[in-house]
């Protein structure tokens, strides 16, 4: 019976059989990683996706059962906006993710200046830092002239300092980097919150994983896999390292 689990057999002969069964079994062991990530997907957006709405209808069902102050109704549709919105954020950061694989968003390519699109994100983004009580400096190299998305890109850069200003403590600081070196245009994100643990960090850019396995923090655990995307549309890659303490996260695109 046919399983991804099994495998070509490799005599070790160097011939084209040999390479033909190589090739083979490094495309069942993608497709097996990638059906075990979809079986993962699934659960993790049931639950995500359940939540609020059974949030949702408790509470509505709740303000049903008798005549209440026109106030706790206000409260009720207050709650369920805010229900909707972490739902619709959901399932507009999977679209934005859709479009990104398919090649649509190479439409809004052009010649940009990647400074300018981290310095006018990092001044946009900054009350939210302030307001957490965290400090953000940042600095942009000179000539970081790529072809890209900047909406795409100004988007990762928010991911980012959302999750750094989320997962760090008040008073913790953050800093944004943009440089050029002989081969590539680097944007460096860090801070000296907790980090992610070595073992979680492939898994961290999975799909709706979090490093709180309970779920207990609001949040879509799409922020880095959208960042990843968008770094591959841009023949970038993407590198958690340490930042002694918290976390550095490494853009790397390459230079034409």
């Amino acid at each position: 019976e046919a399983s991804l689990d099994s495998r070509m057999i490799r005599t070790g002969s160097g011939d084209e059989f040999d390479h033909l069964s190589t090739n083979l079994n490094r495309m069942l062991d993608r497709i097996f990683a990638l059906m075990a990530s979809v079986r993962g997907v699934t659960d993790n957006i049931a639950h995500d996706l359940r939540s609020p709405l059974s949030r949702m209808r408790s509470r509505m069902e709740v303000a049903l059962i008798s005549d209440r102050p026109c106030e706790e109704y206000k409260n009720v549709l207050i709650e369920t906006v805010e229900d909707t919105d972490r739902l619709l954020a959901t399932f507009n950061s999977l679209l934005t993710i859709a479009r990104v694989e398919s090649g649509a968003a190479r439409d809004g390519f052009s010649d940009i200046d990647l400074g300018k699109v981290v310095t006018d994100t990092v001044e946009f983004y900054l009350p939210v830092v302030e307001e957490n009580e965290q400090t953000l400096q940042w600095s942009v190299g000179d000539d970081l002239k790529m072809h890209g998305n900047p909406d795409l890109l100004a988007q990762a850069l928010v991911n980012l300092l959302d999750n750094a200003v989320k997962y760090a403590p008040r008073g913790a600081e953050l800093s944004v980097r943009a440089l050029r070196d002989e081969n590539f245009i680097r944007l460096e994100i860090a801070d000296n919150g907790p980090g992610i643990p070595v073992h979680f960090r492939e898994k961290a850019m999975q799909r709706f994983s979090r490093l709180d396995a309970s779920r207990s923090k609001p949040g879509q655990g799409l922020g880095l896999s959208l960042v990843q995307v968008v770094s591959e549309i841009h023949s970038g890659s993407i590198h958690l390292e340490d930042a002694q303490p918290g976390l550095r996260v490494v853009l790397s695109f390459p230079l034409d």
